[in-house]
């Protein structure tokens, strides 16, 4: 492990405290504490950030310097469904447009407990067919991280049961396929972001109980068959790793493309790092060459 990423984890575990490990979660603090993360963080050079909205949400778009193509990558931020907008969510945004030359558009959604569910994902797929829109001669990646995930694969399941265009690829870092703790947990979890009293306490935020087996929210109930080509990332320990062997599972047995990488003793999401450590640089250009790959066929 490198010396930026053992630093990072030690503050992530003084930082996190926990956020969304308790059976009573302070969405205000959550927000707060998120909002304050990424307040100071340092912008990205070579890439205009501009605000927009797309079918009235609000949307960052990420735009390099020296554009290499005209695909673009949709962005859905994570923060358990409760927290984060297209403000924070721009600067992993932003380092994902230096990387891949590529337009990046950030999105927002409504959030729980003021606004259940469908409402975050009706908003997702409603940017999502706005860029299509936009840009119809043109391809879409999308990505995401734990709640951003749940958003990014229930976008392709939407879009498959109402055989819509699906995006060419998904990447999915940490993902939330079952909120309800289902699913057997790993052995040893060391998760000190994420628990199973956590997960429960957002679901009943997120959803009614009479939603609980949509598979729509609980995407452990979805039918893979048919869903575009995926990346998955995740650590071996952390609380929500069954989740993401789960979807590598479906995949591989309803012949959905699919590669993944499994890390050790980093964090939930670590992916979102981006830049700030070799190993979260690595991943950051692994994701982007899954696309590009994808783009190409």
């Amino acid at each position: 492990m490198s010396k930026e990423m053992q630093v990072l984890v030690k503050n992530m575990k003084q930082m996190t405290n926990g956020m969304f490990s308790q059976s009573k979660i302070d969405v205000q603090a959550c927000r707060e504490f998120l909002a304050h993360s990424y307040a100071n963080q340092p912008k990205i050079p070579n890439v205009k950030v501009t605000e927009d909205k797309l079918n009235n949400i609000p949307i960052g778009i990420c735009t390099p310097k020296y554009l290499a193509g005209q695909d673009s990558i949709y962005y859905v931020h994570g923060g358990g469904l409760i927290t984060g907008d297209e403000k924070t969510a721009v600067v992993y945004a932003a380092q994902l447009a230096l990387v891949s030359g590529l337009r990046v558009i950030a999105g927002s959604y409504r959030l729980a407990p003021e606004h259940k569910y469908p409402a975050s994902l009706d908003d997702t797929v409603a940017i999502y067919q706005g860029i299509r829109e936009q840009y119809p001669d043109y391809q879409i990646a999308a990505i995401g991280e734990s709640g951003g995930v749940y958003l990014s694969l229930a976008l392709a399941v939407y879009c498959k049961m109402r055989h819509l265009p699906q995006s060419t690829c998904l990447v999915l870092n940490s993902v939330v396929a079952d909120f309800y703790a289902k699913l057997p947990l790993p052995a040893a979890p060391h998760d000190y972001v994420v628990s199973v009293a956590g997960l429960k306490s957002l679901a009943k935020m997120y959803a009614k109980p009479e939603d609980i087996d949509n598979p729509l929210v609980s995407l452990i109930n979805a039918d893979y068959k048919g869903l575009c080509p995926m990346r998955l990332t995740y650590d071996v320990h952390e609380c929500l790793e069954p989740d993401s062997r789960f979807v590598i599972k479906q995949c591989i047995e309803n012949n959905v493309p699919v590669e993944s990488a499994a890390y050790h003793d980093f964090f939930h999401a670590f992916a979102t790092a981006g830049l700030g450590t070799p190993e979260s640089k690595v991943e950051l250009s692994m994701s982007i060459k899954f696309m590009q790959e994808h783009f190409a066929h």
